[in-house]
């Protein structure tokens, strides 16, 4: 099959070429930590914006089914969830993050990871970040995570529980959000625009789940899924990320960082809607299991840069040591988040499946009123739409 159908689209149960997707963002996103500027022109930070979007499009997408499935999202089966997919993996490297540093840092580390701790423990670690409470501060990546969680407390409650069952609604309020968020810098301070406008990213993904889930709209967008157009978007986002390069702390840079993620979100869109061979290529099963990694790899990667590139710089001329630490970094963060994944990430990943599935069962059996004579239907039920 390889032209679009909203049959097909609907059936899926998994994404591959996300995954493959996915493993590209997290490659790109290791290049950019790199301490040598030469692979700064290959603006990796864009990476996290791919993470943005696929976020806001899977899980707006896997709501919207399971609401299509049981006539409601079940807001604390997926905060169990999500708890559990996201907080073992992350409190176990901001572990290790204070024990390497209380071990062996810098004094100017330990005095800013204890300042940052707070930050880092309660998830807002976008805000000394973004206000440049440090010069160098330890695990700063962390910022885009909790972009992402706030996104998962507020997103599902507002969309899922106060507009459920208003479609036209959701996705006008969805549109309406991503302009906001998108004017965020001409508007407020930098440091507040920098904790606000990612959200603009997160929204792109998630008007595209309401617009795909939709078959009307699926119907009026199947022409992102034609060979020639996938070829020009791939070829266009490509263009703009070199076109990018040194242009991120600039106001057209974050006009060129906006295109760019609109055409990821149209490409992303592209590529779940058929097959074909760009699909196939990033389902490759290696490139796959990379991107089924990249949670734990984003987290770690730093300690397999700082690795990487202390035994990189032994070596002689300059591009040697940028492939060298390149490939060993990679290599490490791959390997590192393969262990946590069997030990750590899948198994905690199935117990919160387990207990959101125990948490909905609970909420069914209070919920349902078992007398139906008087006109009771179960809380939670389909509502039946008015005019």
């Amino acid at each position: 099959m390889n032209h679009p159908d909203y049959d097909y689209y609907r059936a899926r149960t998994w994404f591959a070429e996300l995954d493959g997707l996915r493993a590209i963002s997290v490659l790109m996103v290791i290049s950019v930590h790199l301490k040598y500027p030469q692979v700064w022109n290959l603006s990796g930070h864009l990476g996290v914006r791919i993470f943005f979007i696929l976020s806001g499009f899977l899980i707006t997408t896997l709501a919207l089914r399971e609401e299509a499935r049981r006539g409601y999202l079940s807001v604390g089966g997926f905060m169990i969830r999500r708890a559990f997919r996201i907080f073992p993996l992350y409190y176990l490297t901001l572990l290790l993050y204070l024990g390497v540093i209380f071990a062996g840092g810098r004094e100017e580390q330990k005095q800013a990871i204890v300042g940052m701790l707070p930050a880092l423990a309660f998830y807002y670690p976008e805000v000394p970040y973004f206000y440049e409470w440090f010069a160098s501060p330890p695990f700063d990546h962390a910022w885009s995570l909790g972009i992402e969680e706030k996104f998962y407390l507020i997103w599902p409650l507002i969309m899922f529980v106060l507009l459920r069952g208003v479609r036209a609604t959701r996705l006008t309020v969805a549109i309406a959000a991503t302009l906001f968020f998108a004017v965020v810098p001409l508007v407020f301070p930098a440091a507040l625009a920098g904790c606000l406008h990612p959200y603009t990213h997160i929204l792109l993904g998630c008007v595209l789940a309401f617009l795909l889930h939709d078959r009307r709209w699926f119907d009026r967008m199947r022409f992102l899924a034609t060979p020639a157009v996938r070829l020009a978007l791939a070829l266009l986002m490509i263009a703009i990320q070199f076109r990018t390069a040194g242009m991120i702390q600039t106001d057209r840079g974050g006009l060129w960082v906006f295109g760019y993620s609109l055409v990821a979100t149209a490409l992303l869109g592209s590529l779940v809607m058929s097959d074909g061979t760009l699909p196939r290529l990033l389902s490759y099963r290696p490139l796959a299991l990379i991107g089924s990694l990249s949670y734990g790899i984003y987290l770690i990667h730093m300690f397999a840069v700082s690795a990487a590139q202390k035994i990189a710089d032994r070596l002689p001329g300059e591009y040697l040591r940028i492939a060298v630490a390149y490939v060993i970094a990679s290599a490490l963060a791959i390997a590192g988040a393969w262990v946590l994944s069997r030990t750590i990430e899948r198994p905690m990943i199935r117990l919160g499946r387990r207990l959101g599935e125990r948490w909905m069962d609970r909420v069914r059996k209070r919920d349902t009123v078992m007398d139906f004579s008087n006109g009771c239907v179960p809380i939670g039920a389909p509502r039946e739409r008015t005019r």
